[in-house]
This record gives structure tokens, sequence and C-alpha cells, in this order.
């Protein structure tokens, strides 16, 4: 097995201990672009689902990972609310981060395939925080309206997330 793809499996280990720590579950099917490799893990609250995803890359041999909120079962479908990219939201830097490329002598093999995991891993845990954002019906209403969303007035997702987040908040209050 490459490499690479023995390290990738030790971050989908440490990110699913990680963030079962924060109520998400991983989805057990992991899937296979052609391109890439991706693996979602999602934390279901009922009137939201909150996800974490990461992919690997094949053809460029990094990873890439991401948070987003959806809306579940509005009219069987499934509308995203929105998203942010890990590495930038954290670090403001690039969105993609490095694996090591090869096996290297001993330690340093174990120390190189650490780092990155451990990088990825704290990013990861510290872009939960962007779910703050999205932690109430209100919020997220709130935010729709301003425009600050990927569901944009006008759109077809506007009006049926606005009204599942009402309902969400009829029966909250």
């Amino acid at each position: 097995m490459e490499y690479r793809k023995i390290v990738f499996n030790m971050l989908i280990d440490e990110i699913t201990e990680t963030l079962s720590k924060y109520g998400f579950k991983k989805i057990s099917k992991r899937i296979n672009s052609g391109k890439g490799v991706w693996q979602l893990w999602e934390r279901n609250l009922l009137w939201k689902v909150d996800s974490v995803r990461i992919i690997y890359s094949k053809e460029y041999s990094n990873v890439y990972a991401d948070v987003t909120v959806y809306f579940d079962n509005i009219a069987e479908e499934r509308i995203r609310l929105d998203g942010a990219n890990v590495a930038y939201h954290v670090r403001e830097k690039t969105s993609r981060y490095s694996l090591p490329k090869r096996e290297l002598l001993g330690f340093l093999k174990n120390i190189r395939a650490s780092r990155a995991i451990n990088l990825i891993v704290n990013d990861i845990e510290e872009a939960l925080k962007w779910f703050e954002l999205y932690d109430e019906p209100q919020k997220c209403i709130d935010r729709i309206v301003e425009d600050r969303t990927s569901v944009h007035k006008g759109g077809l997702s506007y009006g049926k997330a606005l009204e599942h987040l009402k309902t969400v908040k009829m029966h909250k209050e």
C-alpha cells in the first residue's frame, strides 16, 4: 500500500476519535470518486446536520477538509446552508494540506506523519467553532436574510430553508 494511503487511513482514525467527542459519527462508506477518496462525519441535530468532510486528492497527493451545515428532509432533499474550508478558516492560508511523500527511515517517518496528522486534526477541531454561526434557528435566518450563506435570495432553496427554520423556531419556543 502506498505510504500516503497509510497516512490517510491513520488520519481518518484520528479524526474519527476527535470528532466523536463532539457528537459526530463517521459515515461508514468511504467514497472513491476516481480523482480522490473522501470521508464524511455528521452530527445530526434533528433540525440541521453539521458535517465534516476530508478529501484525499489522488492527483495532487494532498488533503482538503471542509465543514458544512445542511438541512435534511426538506421536500425530500438536502439543502446546503453554508460551508467553510478548514485550512483557510483556521489559518487564512492555503486550502490544502500535504501528506508525507514517501517513507523515510525509522523514526523520521513517524515524526513527519504525526506532524501532518496532528496539524489537520487540530485545525478540524478548531474549525468546529465555525458551527456556532448556525447553532440557533434565528442565527441561520439572519444569515440567510443578510445573504451571508450559500442559500441566496431568488434561489430554489431560499424559501424552503426559511420555512424550515421558522417551523423549527416555533417548535423550540
